[in-house]
């Protein structure tokens, strides 16, 4: 499975947080650092294998855990409208 950024959004990051403006539907969006890390990523189309991959370089974190916390991000985010999955 993939995913990918949905562009269709405003947004800015501010140190380790990045704040997402959906002007369509009048709603603001905050990402914590490993979500920001993973919006970020996804400016191409990138496999999760590859996503899980490259945030283990990123962040000191267990496989099982970050694998699960990656898995959630991505759920939120594409729930959200702010990723979508190929």
């Amino acid at each position: 499975m993939s995913y990918i950024r949905n562009n269709e959004f405003v947004w800015k990051k501010i140190g380790g947080e990045s704040f997402i403006l959906d002007v369509a539907n009048e709603k603001s969006h905050s990402l914590n650092e490993s979500a920001t890390w993973i919006w970020c990523f996804l400016d191409v189309e990138k496999e999760f294998d590859d996503i899980v991959t490259e945030f283990l370089v990123k962040f000191d974190a267990p496989v099982e855990i970050a694998t699960k916390d990656i898995q959630n991000i991505l759920m939120d985010l594409n729930n959200l409208n702010l990723v979508i999955k190929q």
